[in-house]
């Protein structure tokens, strides 16, 4: 891992190295990690993509980044679901095709991946998207969840191009509108929450939309009541709906 990646995590986490590598070492013995199956993508190119039925000329389409997991099975269900709608979905693989089975592994991963890698990954897919024949480059967001989430606004600080982004409990907000980049100069954004998620407390949320706001940007918001984190999955009580 680089240097100043290593200071960063310290500093931004307060949690000394050894904390991480012990935290490796847990996730090894309890075999928490594995490699992204390789039918998710073809030929190495980093990304899943789901198209809808009947292939049509000039689609929307959308970037759809995982959670902290990496591309795993239930985030391309999420993925095939959206496709089902009529949209081009383009799933980058963010790990680079590790996976991780548990949490210790999940925390390992996300303390020790090199953020340039991530960012990496997640714009060549975005890439390939615009430049994909079959969808109108006109026409693209970008979203994900929890990790995802946050690779998601960081894309559109970074990129002006979607049309649209959307962070489904993204950690970290962006609160200081000074750091916000392009994030909505080119379309709205959408900030999905549960109300009880004690990652992302609500006055965190308040002040991501003050920024947004104080810049003119279109911003819109929902606030799911009497849930937490990571609530639109299978397996979150009540919402099996989403999938």
């Amino acid at each position: 891992m680089k240097r100043g990646l290593r200071i960063t995590l310290i500093l931004a986490f307060g949690l000394p190295l050894g904390f991480i590598l012990v935290i490796g070492l847990i996730a090894l013995a309890d075999g928490n990690f594995g490699a992204a199956a390789t039918d998710y993508y073809e030929g190495g190119r980093g990304y899943a993509v789901y198209r809808p039925e009947g292939n049509p000329d000039n689609a929307p389409a959308v970037l759809l980044v995982h959670e902290w997991w990496g591309l795993n099975e239930e985030h391309l269900v999420k993925a095939r679901r959206l496709a089902d709608e009529g949209y081009v979905v383009y799933s980058p693989d963010a790990y680079g095709g590790k996976l991780a089975k548990g949490v210790p592994g999940a925390l390992f991963l996300t303390f020790t991946q090199d953020i340039e890698d991530i960012h990496g990954r997640i714009d060549r897919a975005y890439n390939a998207m615009l430049n994909d024949p079959m969808v109108d480059p006109d026409r693209t967001a970008v979203a994900g969840f929890c990790f995802g989430g946050r690779q998601a606004m960081m894309l559109g600080i970074r990129d002006s191009r979607p049309e649209a982004t959307v962070t489904f409990y993204g950690s970290g907000l962006v609160t200081n509108p000074d750091l916000m980049g392009s994030l909505g100069d080119n379309g709205p954004v959408l900030g999905i929450f549960g109300e009880d998620d004690a990652s992302i407390p609500l006055d965190e949320v308040a002040a991501f939309r003050s920024a947004l706001e104080s810049r003119g940007t279109d911003y819109r918001e929902a606030i799911y009541p009497g849930v937490g984190h990571a609530f639109v999955n299978r397996f979150y009580h009540g919402f099996t709906r989403f999938l």
